[in-house]
């Protein structure tokens, strides 16, 4: 008795100096790195995904026999020779999976632990190291172990690295799939353009009496250039079923565009002569003969891409909080580990060290917080992806996080007379419905602005003091700009300290006129292939130019936040629940303990639900969250607002 209340002692003094360097070692005083990747590991860049399916491909054909070899003997005793049972059997196939097939898990692991920052392949590694090691000792050395404690747990190694690697490679397609926003609109150009000589466009403009809708009939003489090749000035042919090469004006000719590559519009719209259009749209009917206004490197669609790969390298706060929690969940379940350890080393049944290992691993495993590091950055990508094929582009993470707390949306009067908005007062019964506030810039008179409003249903009405009359434009264009830009600015600063307990406040706008309210605006709109410095200046470009984009865009992110609050509760209700079985809180009452092996499954079970459910939001219906019906509420009295 005496004994074992000495050994009780040191083994609690030995596990509290454990606990206590894990915690020095781990959180130095005053420092928690926003740079720490909080328990997410580097996700093995390096290894590709044929690279990483070749590894879990051999991880797996090298673990089945071993596990075959454990259970089979659990049916019935004839199904395994004995000769098959040797663990040095199991020890030949399972040290391939160990050092080869595990690599990248246990260096990504022993990085985070050299940098003090633990990560999950830290966990991983850690498993997999003491099952390894000991099953190995098993080996080498049984009859010093007590009889109930020489049975290797290879299977165990390997069927934790088998299921970390297939993790790992579902999280890497799922990755990949969000990048075919990317690589998908970069294809779309076409390699080689039929560029059309500039004399024999002058002799085509000079010669004809009106506009040439219909091309066909004409036998313009063209060369075949590669597509990089092609300058401002230069005048390209493009022909049924071809894509535009470059942004541009139409010369001459009519057809039925394709532009939902650039917009996010799926219908197809009727070009003409005299219209813009931008690359990568496709020609489904007729013909056009176009003016490049833009090379290849500097299109809408160039600006596009930059702003989708921009965006997917950002987190939303959702998502740092979720990998700061991971790191901090790393630390814990290693000192569980430990606790859970020493608990059974002192107090568990006979054989004590059997039962230690077994729980102390299954701890390790069971709370591998790889389903909690996945929860939100999963549901970013995918979000994004979607957002990028409907013509909703989110110039960063915390623009997707922050769109669905959105209070306020103010934009110019001609933003629905100007752009193809379907019907301006649904979007605005629609916005209300969303509980968000509608405010109005205008430089109408107050009764042609308050009549509307009225029409659309606005509620606020904005009056700008500095009129962008025709005589302005002519003499003083670029003073009267700048004075409705600050003015804009200055009337969005207003609301923004309004409002500031009550939700966010949005501009919309699609001109350098609005970029000084975009940055005084908690979150920015830009409508349309808008001029460059807009779109640079916006938080959230809405590519169609249809204000019910803003709707979408709202929807998405509201949408996307409820993805990441699933995955998180899944996966923490998940550690919450698995550790105390791992650590044994059944044994006394039921004689049953949670094997690595089975800690190993429990844990891939969670980290592919929150995979599920993450991709889930690539088939979100973001278009009809809100639909208009004509009531009392979309029929409200607007107001002016003043200056107090």
């Amino acid at each position: 008795m005496g004994f074992d209340i000495f050994m009780l002692g040191i083994t609690i003094v030995i596990a509290g100096a454990f606990t206590w360097l894990i915690l020095w070692f781990f959180f130095p005083k005053g420092q928690m790195s926003d740079s720490d990747n909080g328990g997410a590991s580097s996700q093995d860049a390096h290894d590709s995904i044929p690279t990483r399916q070749r590894l879990f491909v051999i991880a797996a054909i090298l673990t089945i026999p071993v596990f075959l070899i454990i259970m089979l003997p659990l049916i019935s005793d004839i199904l395994i020779p004995q000769w098959l049972r040797s663990p040095w059997i199991q020890a030949i196939l399972i040290t391939p999976v160990m050092f080869y097939c595990g690599r990248t898990i246990h260096s990504e692991g022993w990085r985070g632990i050299a940098h003090r920052a633990p990560n999950i392949d830290s966990i991983v590694s850690l498993g997999a190291w003491a099952a390894y090691l000991y099953s190995l000792f098993v080996c080498f050395a049984p009859e010093v172990l007590p009889l109930g404690s020489r049975d290797p747990y290879f299977e165990s190694v390997g069927i934790i690295i088998t299921l970390v690697l297939l993790g790992k490679l579902l999280e890497d397609k799922v990755r990949a799939g969000s990048g075919e926003a990317v690589s998908g609109l970069q294809r779309l150009y076409p390699q080689n353009s039929h560029k059309v000589a500039n004399s024999v466009v002058a002799g085509l403009i000079s010669s004809r009496e009106r506009p040439i809708s219909d091309l066909s009939a004409m036998h313009l003489r063209q060369e075949d250039v590669e597509t990089s090749a092609l300058r401002p000035g230069d005048a390209v042919f493009v022909n049924a079923g071809e894509r535009m090469p470059a942004d541009g004006l139409v010369i001459a000719g009519s057809a039925r565009l394709d532009d939902s590559p650039v917009t996010g519009n799926h219908q197809s719209v009727h070009i003409e002569e005299g219209q813009k259009v931008f690359a990568a749209s496709q020609v489904i009917r007729g013909s056009l003969l176009v003016q490049v206004t833009a090379i290849p490197s500097d299109t809408v669609l160039d600006q596009i891409i930059e702003l989708v790969s921009k965006a997917r390298s950002t987190s939303a706060p959702l998502q740092t909080l979720a990998l700061k929690l991971s790191r901090i969940i790393v630390t814990a379940v290693i000192i569980l580990a430990i606790w859970t350890f020493a608990i059974w080393i002192v107090v568990g049944p006979q054989p004590r060290l059997s039962h230690a290992l077994v729980t102390g691993i299954s701890v390790l495993i069971v709370a591998c917080p790889c389903a909690l590091a996945l929860a939100t950055p999963l549901s970013a990508y995918v979000s994004m992806n979607l957002g990028a094929t409907q013509g909703i582009l989110m110039s960063s993470g915390l623009s997707l996080s922050q769109a669905r707390r959105i209070r306020m949306i103010c934009f110019d009067v001609d933003m629905l007379a100007s752009h193809d908005t379907r019907d301006p007062k649904a979007t605005v019964a629609a916005l209300h419905k969303a509980e968000i506030l509608v405010g109005m810039f205008t430089h109408e008179p107050i009764a042609t602005a308050m009549q509307q409003a009225t029409a659309y249903g606005v509620d606020e009405v904005i009056p700008l003091q500095q009129s962008v009359s025709a005589e302005a434009h002519t003499t003083h264009e670029r003073d009267s700009q700048a004075d409705e830009n600050q003015e804009k600015a200055t009337w969005i600063r207003h609301f923004a300290e309004r409002n500031s307990n009550n939700g966010l406040v949005a501009m919309v706008g699609d001109s350098e006129r609005d970029t000084l309210a975009f940055g005084e605006a908690d979150i920015a709109f830009a409508l349309g292939t808008a001029s460059q410095e807009a779109m640079q200046s916006a938080d959230i470009t809405i590519l169609s130019g249809d204000m019910q984009g803003v709707l979408h865009a709202i929807s998405l992110s509201r949408q996307t936040i409820g993805n990441m609050r699933e995955n998180l509760v899944w996966a923490l209700v998940y550690n919450v629940i698995g550790i105390p079985f791992a650590m044994g809180i059944l044994y006394p009452f039921t004689g049953w303990l949670l094997t690595p092996a089975i800690a190993g499954l429990a844990m891939t079970f969670s980290l592919v639900c929150v995979i599920v459910n993450a991709h889930r939001l690539s088939h979100a219906d973001i278009r009809h969250t809100w639909e208009y019906v004509e009531s009392d509420d979309s029929r409200r009295t607007p107001h002016i607002v003043t200056e107090d």
